[in-house]
């Protein structure tokens, strides 16, 4: 631990407060309905990525404000950052141009390729752009790229679409605009709207009907 670590901890600390850390910890559940609507669908292993990016948020904004501290506060708010980007990836690759046209198999191929770079940044204390492109802007070209290649639309949903980006937009001005000492209501605002994009993001690619399809296209081929 670095003299630069130890000063943010201490900020964080001398910032924090119980009822913007409750309100932090709360503001988790707005992730729930991602992870009820993944099981609803089948995925499962979706519906686990979103309960533990809860558990893990919560447990680091626990330990920010002072409630209970599992690991040591640098290593949560490093697990806090990790669990996020992972969730990120899997949403992207899994979730965008949704098709057994583009394989499980390949998918998690993605995932993979982009993990241990977004893992080693994190654990290297970086918490800039170059995680914001490893972990969310190539990954997301990948996939794009891939559907194109394929003929598969990204989105099933486009009203969904616009929402999930226009909800994701905004909660950028509570990450990023607001000053710090704002932190436990913006970054709760923030925690919100990011999370309802998720569902919103998870219904634009939802199929039209549940039953799987070889050729994968249920608009075309009907009940």
């Amino acid at each position: 631990m670095n003299d630069d670590d130890e000063g943010f901890i201490i900020q964080e600390r001398l910032t924090a407060n119980m009822s913007g850390g409750l309100f932090l910890v709360l503001s988790n559940l707005f992730l729930a309905p991602a992870v009820y609507e993944s099981f609803y669908l089948h995925e499962d292993a979706s519906a686990i990525v979103y309960f533990n990016l809860i558990i893990v948020s919560s447990l680091y904004h626990s330990c920010r404000a002072g409630f209970f501290c599992a690991v040591s506060y640098l290593d949560h708010r490093k697990l806090d950052y990790l669990f996020v980007y992972f969730a990120v990836l899997w949403t992207l690759t899994t979730g965008l141009g949704r098709s057994h046209a583009i394989s499980m198999r390949v998918r998690m191929l993605v995932f993979c390729i982009f993990f241990l770079p977004v893992g080693i940044l994190i654990i290297g204390d970086q918490h800039g752009i170059a995680v914001q492109i490893v972990g969310g802007l190539l990954p997301a070209a990948v996939m794009i790229v891939l559907s194109h290649n394929k003929g598969v639309r990204l989105f099933r949903r486009l009203p969904w679409a616009i929402a999930a980006f226009a909800l994701g937009i905004i909660s950028g001005i509570f990450m990023y605009a607001m000053p710090y000492k704002t932190y436990e209501w913006s970054h709760s605002i923030w925690h919100i709207l990011s999370m309802l994009a998720v569902v919103c993001l998870i219904y634009s690619t939802k199929r039209h009907y549940l039953e799987e399809n070889p050729l994968d296209d249920p608009e075309k081929f009907r009940r």
